[in-house]
């Protein structure tokens, strides 16, 4: 059962030491009345209207409902989102190297000019995601759906994008990658098309 959580009750729980707040819905909370949220449990949680501290370190966000909050420069290494909802959530500039997106449903998100270095975004939805000049390198983007994304000026050196799914609009102009890496992913342009009548995009835009 969901349990209802303000400013004045999430701070009383901190008074007592509390650091799990799992399956919660935490509404209008302003997490900044601490420096740091490194090591909370969030899991299943539903936020509204949350604003959150620079070091969100090691947070489990792991199927919690963070649609259209903002993570702009905040300190993401380490952090576990996956199967989150976080669509039209703002990682800007943010420093997320290590975090774990897994099946995440990221559609629309903003990651311009952000760390992502080692993040798992394996299988996600990154329907509309902007990558413009973000730092992907050795990140997993293996059966990711990448439709209409922009990855302008990204560096995707060692970045896994086996079988992820491209359609003919994904950005992909100034971006740093290898030179046999070109061919790949118009195949897996080709691929997405292919799949499409069995993966609707509609389902997640």
């Amino acid at each position: 059962m969901t349990s209802f959580k303000t400013q004045w009750s999430f701070e009383q729980d901190i008074l007592q030491g509390q650091t799990n707040f799992s399956r919660m819905h935490l509404i209008n909370i302003d997490f900044r009345c601490l420096k740091s949220l490194e090591g909370f449990n969030f899991v299943e949680s539903r936020f509204e209207n949350c604003i959150f501290p620079e070091n969100l370190q090691r947070v489990n966000f792991s199927w919690a409902n963070l649609q259209a909050h903002n993570f702009q420069g905040k300190n993401l290494q380490g952090a576990i989102f996956t199967h989150a909802k976080m669509m039209g959530a703002n990682f800007v500039k943010a420093n997320a190297s290590g975090a774990n997106f897994y099946e995440g449903i990221l559609t629309g998100a903003n990651f311009g000019e952000s760390d992502l270095e080692n993040v798992n975004f394996s299988s996600a939805i990154l329907i509309k995601c902007n990558f413009a000049w973000a730092n992907l390198i050795n990140a997993n983007l293996s059966q990711a759906n990448l439709e209409l994304a922009n990855l302008t000026g990204a560096d995707v050196y060692g970045t896994n994008l086996e079988k992820a799914f491209l359609s003919k609009q994904t950005e992909l102009s100034l971006a740093r990658m290898p030179l046999d890496l070109m061919p790949k992913l118009k195949e897996n342009k080709l691929t997405f098309w292919k799949k499409l009548l069995l993966f609707p995009v509609s389902k997640f835009m």
